[in-house]
């Protein structure tokens, strides 16, 4: 049976022998709970997003980018894609995209005519807890083509985890355990 994060808090705090760390611990699990989801790539974690290429925005940030490239809306908990997971399919064909940096998408020629197969994205991170991230792709698609993207996501803190009755997702809990008594 997996253990609340008010449990969880509890041993840590038994462990450390500090009983009166009571905010602390709780604070302390959802940081450990963080680092992991940002540092690591658990398969338990990982999500599925889907649409269609947006074909008919025309502008991209800080730049006028062209029809067809974006912006291709991600769902706002997304944190990275996994390799060569951002897949687009024609007649039931998948193809893969491959990642680029910003800069490397900025150098590509954006003329308004030019369509094609997308073969490239990247993903605009910048207004990001604000909004949605978004990602483009390269050359502009040429039709609204579905699209796939298995991602990790970036999990929610626990309110008050050291006395909330929530698992953590994180599911190796003796480690939790262990790391939050450390800590």
């Amino acid at each position: 049976m997996a253990q609340t994060a008010a449990q969880i808090c509890s041993l840590a705090r038994q462990i450390a022998k500090c009983p009166n760390y009571l905010t602390q611990s709780g604070q302390l699990l959802n940081v450990i709970l963080e680092e992991l989801a940002q540092d690591y790539d658990f398969e338990v974690a990982r999500k599925t997003a889907t649409g269609t290429f947006n074909t008919t925005t025309v502008s991209g940030p800080g730049n006028q980018y062209i029809v067809g490239t974006g912006p291709n809306e991600l769902p706002s908990d997304f944190l990275r894609a996994e390799r060569n997971e951002i897949i687009w399919y024609l007649q039931g064909v998948r193809y893969v995209l491959i990642n680029f940096d910003q800069a490397q998408f900025d150098m590509q020629v954006q003329t308004a005519g030019f369509n094609s197969y997308p073969v490239n994205y990247y993903v605009d991170m910048a207004d990001t807890p604000a909004s949605p991230p978004n990602f483009y792709v390269w050359p502009p698609a040429s039709g609204q083509y579905p699209w796939t993207c298995r991602y990790f996501p970036q999990k929610a803190d626990i309110a008050t985890p050291e006395t909330s009755a929530t698992s953590p997702w994180f599911p190796n809990q003796m480690y939790l355990i262990t790391r939050l008594a450390g800590e």
